[in-house]
């Protein structure tokens, strides 16, 4: 038998004793690791995202103003992605904006209408929403400028009176403070550039303008719509001294304007941002507070869906500036010198077609004259029958479904439903005020009214949804697939945001409004008469409480 001695046994067991207390200490380290507060660890580094905004107040007044906004949308944006972000705001002027949003030194960009069309077009930023302002407990998203001169200026009455005059706008690339301004004149016949004395630009902000016309540096000037109000509540100027040239009423519009009105300012997104962080940012500024401190150092009342831009291409088109100035300049020589190898297959194929088209007919000249007449009268008979069923369904001012056609798809609404155990919703969309457009300008411009509100609704319902005219300035929307009332209550508060753009008919522009009342299937009636009553109830209801969009309940029936 062999033995071991103590000598032996004594490393074998001090090796042992080692091996278990180095285990033992690995598992407290692990443990006192995980247990470690977040403190110990490395902080995490929040993801800065930049907003630019144009600093038509200067720099300083501009980060003032806008900071608490990116605060508000850091502290969201990181509760709602589980990951700290940080907005940071970028004073920009109208002669860097462009090549910084090229470079990607801003995420996202808050500036005029017209500089954003032009981003849109170069740098392809998308819109997710515009300023909501308010004035008098009247929500608005548009704004327009004001052309003015000295009240005691007797040489200057009308526009036509600016020709030989010096004139000041904000600057060359300004919408509010030029450019609107610019496509009035030359509308009125007047070629700035031309015909003016002197044409100069104060810069930001839009007050240099009125200052130098009142301290007599120049005739007359243009700012944009609300900054003449503001200067005289503050005290600055007092309304008896300002002389408003070529004066436009809009309907509900509470500032003094010269030109036509205009989308107000959107919050855009460059191509750069990720479609969940750009959500996120959208969801965060129409649920803003319209109380919200943000939005109180802005002087607006939060943020709506965003509107629709065409106006301010058409305006720069109009004025030929931007990328539309290089389409102006297209030449019928570039064009043949670019392309004339192309404009000559173009053609040889063209002459091609020309022959065998001539061939076709020739071999079928018999036959076409003896068919004619009776394709004529099948053709007649088609579209008579055409038109009739049309003229049955559809509403003859509005194009949009009647009574008849509403009422077989309800029908056919109540069927799917019970059948398929699923959920529709009615809504009665009544139109404010509305007998006074008729009342004061006559039918000519409220029958014009209401097709315009017809087609802007129209563009607003899904292909599984109708639209429909009851008659006046009533409508009705059936809503299919509602499995949760917020779905309609929410489309349907769509048709209140559309409304916000006036509407305009020949030279009026008309501000309108709607109430609306909702009534559901199956949960308040079964039947498509009694579904039409409580929708017109709770629309009722809505207008007397100014809520916009009423939903119907069990209550409501017992006011009636």
């Amino acid at each position: 038998m062999c033995r071991i001695n103590s000598s032996q046994r004594m490393p074998r067991y001090f090796a042992i004793f080692l091996i278990l207390l180095v285990f033992a200490f690995s598992n407290c380290l692990i443990a006192v690791t995980a247990d470690t507060p977040s403190v110990l660890l490395a902080p995490e580094k929040p993801i800065e995202l930049r907003i630019g905004v144009l600093a038509f107040r200067g720099f300083e007044q501009t980060k003032r103003q806008w900071t608490p906004l990116a605060h508000y949308l850091s502290s969201e944006l990181s509760s709602q992605l589980n990951r700290k972000y940080k907005f940071k705001i970028l004073p920009l002027t109208n002669d860097d904006i462009d090549l910084l949003v090229e470079q990607g030194k801003v995420d996202f960009v808050l500036t005029n209408p017209a500089s954003y069309a032009l981003l849109e077009m170069r740098q392809g930023l998308s819109r997710i929403a515009t300023i909501k302002r308010a004035h008098k407990k009247r929500h608005y998203s548009l704004y327009g400028a004001v052309i003015f001169t000295r009240s005691d200026n007797s040489s200057i009455n009308r526009i036509s009176d600016l020709k030989n005059k010096s004139f000041m706008a904000v600057h060359a690339k300004a919408f509010g403070g030029w450019w609107m301004a610019k496509k009035t004149l030359l509308e009125q016949k007047i070629d700035p550039e031309r015909e003016f004395k002197q044409l100069s630009y104060s810069g930001f902000p839009h007050e240099s303008v009125v200052n130098a016309v009142l301290s007599g540096k120049v005739d007359a000037g243009t700012v944009r719509t609300g900054t003449l109000e503001h200067m005289i509540k503050s005290g600055k100027i007092k309304r008896e001294q300002i002389k408003v040239l070529n004066q436009q009423k809009t309907l509900y519009f509470p500032f003094l304007h010269s030109t036509q009105l205009y989308p107000d300012w959107p919050f855009a997104v460059t191509k750069n941002i990720e479609f969940e962080i750009a959500k996120n940012v959208t969801e965060a500024l129409l649920d803003m507070p319209g109380e919200h401190l943000a939005n109180e150092l802005l002087g607006i009342k939060g943020w709506t869906a965003p509107l629709n831009y065409k106006p301010v291409h058409e305006l720069l088109q109009y004025l030929q500036v931007g990328p539309y100035h290089e389409i102006s300049k297209i030449s019928i020589e570039k064009v043949l010198k670019n392309y004339w190898v192309w404009m000559i297959f173009g053609l040889f194929i063209l002459f091609l077609m020309i022959l065998v088209t001539a061939y076709i007919l020739g071999l079928n000249k018999r036959l076409i004259e003896s068919n004619s007449d009776l394709k004529k009268e099948i053709k007649i008979r088609s579209d008579l029958e055409k038109k009739l069923k049309h003229l049955a369904l559809y509403d003859s001012l509005t194009d949009i479904p009647n009574r008849t056609l509403l009422a077989d798809r309800m029908q056919q609404a109540i069927y799917t439903s019970t059948r398929e155990s699923s959920e529709f919703a009615v809504a009665i969309i009544d139109l404010d005020n509305f007998k006074q457009i008729n009342d004061q300008h006559g039918h000519h411009f409220g029958d014009q009214v209401i097709q315009q509100v017809a087609q802007r609704f129209s563009g607003l319902v899904r292909k599984t949804d109708t639209i429909a005219r009851m008659g006046g300035d009533e409508f009705v929307m059936l809503v299919r697939d509602v499995n949760d009332v917020s779905i309609a209550i929410t489309m349907l508060e769509k048709c209140i945001d559309v409304l916000q753009q006036p509407v305009k008919v020949e030279d009026k522009e008309f501000l309108i409004s709607a109430s609306i009342g909702i009534s559901r299937f199956p949960y308040d009636a079964k039947d498509s008469s009694s579904l039409l009553q409580y929708a017109d109830i709770a629309m009722y209801n809505a207008k007397r409480a100014g809520k916009g969009v009423c939903v119907y309940s069990d209550e409501d029936s017992s006011l009636h």
